[in-house]
């Protein structure tokens, strides 16, 4: 590697790779956990009915939304095998802030939308809070924060659990400082 070369970080692309290039037949054993901009084809007229949620802040849980808005319409979802290539890897720094964001909006909707409140337990994350929370144990994970932030920013082969034990962690912190920036969502 040349001098100047900076290595690719490893969580990004091997977060890329094994949760975001599941096949089209494991997306489809649960098709609206899957939906994706880049996955997803729809008939305009379809696409229209399906609202945006004004208070998601910076990135992330877009689709989530998106996907329960079509599941309480009774739309179908067919996942196309169309694979998304990644133009360039955000390093792991920049994954890591914009997965922060994206916990931050999960938050958010749970707390607010009344389409969570309806579809939200279908979240893994969700449902691994809850849990951990009703035996005591979210608290003893916060108490590793410091720890596994301090890993995940080191890099070098830091594991995807790892990773989403963190994001258990920022999902907690969020539901406790998450304030509404509009009016909840109107129900369908």
């Amino acid at each position: 590697m040349a001098q100047d070369a900076q290595p690719v970080d490893c969580l990004r692309l091997r977060y890329a790779m094994q949760v975001e290039g599941a096949s089209p037949a494991i997306r489809q054993r649960a098709p609206y956990r899957w939906v994706r901009a880049a996955h997803c084809l729809m008939p305009t007229r379809a696409a229209r009915c399906l609202s945006f949620p004004e208070f998601l802040q910076g990135y992330g849980h877009e689709d989530t939304h998106r996907a329960f808005q079509i599941q309480s319409k009774g739309m179908s979802v067919q996942h196309l095998d169309h694979p998304v290539e990644h133009k360039g890897i955000d390093t792991d720094a920049v994954f890591l802030d914009k997965s922060r964001q994206a916990v931050r909006n999960l938050a958010r909707l749970w707390l607010y939308d009344p389409l969570f409140a309806r579809y939200g337990r279908e979240i893994p994350l969700i449902r691994a809070h809850d849990f951990l929370q009703s035996t005591g144990m979210m608290f003893f994970l916060a108490l590793c924060s410091p720890w596994l932030e301090g890993r995940l920013l080191k890099g070098g082969g830091v594991s995807l659990r790892l990773f989403g034990l963190m994001k258990l962690i920022w999902f907690d912190r969020a539901l406790r400082s998450a304030q509404p920036w509009q009016m909840p969502l109107k129900a369908d």
